[in-house]
């Protein structure tokens, strides 16, 4: 996946997913992420909201940190699209879970709204041979991301979701 700007210095990390039920939660508005990010380890993160509504939402928030290198976009996703990936999410949680973690995972099937978190972090792939080169060359440290992704699922009463290993997290 490229960046959000196409800097081949910046490369995809990992994806994660918000599912929420937009009635039960309000707007984030550019408000409440300064709010979120007051008083925390990430309260230099640089913010820029695209696509702003009259109420105050957004359709995608960039947040960047030039000290760590690192860049999380959050798209906002609603309508029967998040509908249908509920249910995909869902029906494949079904055969994993026992019957009290059916019924509570049911309300995932109501959630009409998601925020997509979207990771990228600087990456020069060093001056090796490309057998020699992994994975682990990087500087990889998710921790803006795991900050956005708990304060986001909160703010939203939502779940968060890590659609590579088709888990549920717990973000508390």
């Amino acid at each position: 996946m490229k960046s959000f700007f196409n800097n081949p210095e910046y490369e995809w990390r990992e994806t994660f997913f918000i599912m929420f039920n937009e009635k039960k939660c309000s707007r984030l508005t550019s408000e409440r992420i300064s709010g979120m990010l007051k008083d925390s380890p990430y309260s230099s993160l640089e913010v820029k909201i695209f696509g702003a509504a009259a109420e105050g939402g957004f359709r995608r928030i960039l947040f960047s940190s030039p000290l760590n290198k690192a860049v999380v976009e959050v798209y906002f996703h609603q309508g029967e699209s998040v509908l249908r990936q509920s249910r995909e999410f869902y029906d494949g949680l079904y055969a994993i879970l026992d019957m009290s973690e059916r019924l509570k995972w049911q309300e995932i099937l109501n959630f009409t709204a998601c925020y997509e978190l979207v990771y990228f972090e600087y990456f020069v792939k060093p001056l090796k041979i490309a057998e020699e080169f992994s994975e682990d060359d990087s500087n990889y440290d998710p921790g803006m991301l795991l900050f956005l992704l708990e304060k986001l699922t909160h703010h939203s009463h939502g779940v968060a979701l890590d659609p590579q290993s088709g888990m549920i997290l717990d973000v508390d």
